[in-house]
């Protein structure tokens, strides 16, 4: 299923290919694109040493971009994944029926379950459990150990979309196709209680810390906060202007950050007033994944556009930027100490990003000139940053000339 990539500073993403031998019709194609990018080189650097305009940031991305991960590509494409709470291995989900569970310290499976139209997973807080929904209206547990089956739950009529298992351990959180959400009792078996929580899909779900609250995020863009003992909602508001796919719980239990459908941008929300306390820009396209670290310090966003930023809670600035494949991500997880970030998605790879404080540091205390070397693949450009600097633009201009509006 999995083959280690060897070099993972040097993974070859979507964006890397494309640039083998061509035919007749796509040197015609090229010709096209040299004489735009020229076009648009040009005028940029006349803009830049007439009009003094600051290319920081001119292609949308910023100079303080590295690819520091190791991945593993996988056989189809990612539908979910999570840590166990030992954080030695990991819980996916994927598109060809399959859970595994992966082993971290050896970098190999340690074992793999067919389970038809599997969609989302999770192990319980002891560790002991591993759980998955598929497309229909069914739970499968099994011993996180050995992958044998030890129940199958039935959660009504409504499809099965996600599931998180409460703090506690005693009750499985299910959110359907339909809107229903349905809290399953481990202990006593059965269903414990039942709503209809959204018009349409549920698209994300999350508990609080101390399992006293739980949140869904719905397909029309609302936000409901739940009292879980009695299953009765707290408070609702708008989240997003489109459907919901992630939202997580800061490490206080009163900060909640949402993100999905095309909106670029991420919110942060007080879940007691239902106040919004931030809106993070910085990425281009939409951000389907984002996950809070255990400590709380760190927010981590995915975005389509192929970066994975990490932002510190209550300035709400951002720390750093990684450089990922562009695509749809589905999912994100920090792994219990908060020094790794896992990323998995459409583009068939399992990501794991080091998010230890040395690394953040390390990066962003590189001077720009390496900086813009580690984000450009070369080490003669140099930066000079919120500025103009001819050798990099030079190196612009000629990666415009030959690769027209890819950059």
């Amino acid at each position: 299923m999995f083959h280690v990539t060897q070099e993972p500073q040097n993974v070859v993403t979507e964006c890397d290919g494309g640039h083998g031998k061509s035919s007749m019709p796509g040197e015609a194609v090229r010709v096209i694109v040299f004489t735009r990018g020229l076009a648009i080189g040009l005028l940029t650097l006349i803009g830049v040493i007439v009009l003094g305009i600051d290319t920081s940031d001119l292609d949308g991305r910023s100079q303080n971009v590295f690819e520091n991960h190791r991945a593993f590509p996988c056989e189809s494409y990612i539908e979910s994944l999570a840590f166990a709470p030992d954080g030695r291995s990991l819980a996916l989900a994927t598109y060809d029926d399959t859970v595994m569970k992966w082993n971290l310290t050896r970098n190999c499976p340690a074992f793999s379950i067919y389970w038809s139209c599997a969609r989302d997973v999770a192990f319980s807080p002891d560790g002991l459990k591993l759980a998955a929904t598929n497309t229909r209206s069914r739970v499968q547990v099994w011993d996180a150990d050995t992958g044998e089956l030890s129940e199958e739950l039935e959660i009504g009529d409504d499809c099965s979309r996600l599931l998180k298992f409460a703090p506690d351990g005693r009750t499985l959180a299910v959110g359907g196709q339909r809107g229903t959400l349905v809290l399953w009792d481990l202990i006593e078996g059965g269903i414990k209680a039942k709503v209809l929580a959204h018009k349409r899909h549920v698209g994300a779900l999350a508990y609080a810390p101390d399992g006293r609250l739980l949140a869904t995020g719905g397909g029309e863009g609302v936000v409901v906060i739940w009292d879980v003992a009695t299953l009765q909602e707290q408070r609702s508001f708008r989240a997003q202007m489109s459907q919901i796919t992630s939202i997580s719980f800061g490490s206080d239990g009163q900060t909640l950050a949402t993100s999905g459908g095309l909106d670029a941008s991420v919110r942060v929300w007080d879940v007691r007033t239902g106040r919004a306390l931030a809106k993070l820009e910085g990425h281009s396209l939409g951000v389907p994944a984002l996950a809070f670290s255990p400590d709380g310090t760190k927010l981590a966003t995915v975005g389509e556009d192929g970066l994975v930023k990490l932002w510190e809670t209550g300035s709400w600035r951002e720390l750093v930027t990684f450089k990922g494949p562009r695509g749809w991500p589905t999912s994100a997880a920090f792994s219990p100490d908060g020094r790794t970030l896992a990323t998995g998605g459409a583009d068939r790879m399992l990501r794991l990003w080091d998010c230890s404080p040395e690394a953040i540091l390390r990066l962003q205390g590189r001077p720009d000139s390496q900086r813009l070397a580690a984000f450009l693949g070369t080490k003669t450009a140099r930066a000079s940053r919120g500025g103009f600097n001819p050798w990099t633009w030079s190196f612009r201009l000629r990666r415009w000339m030959a690769f027209g509006l890819e950059i």
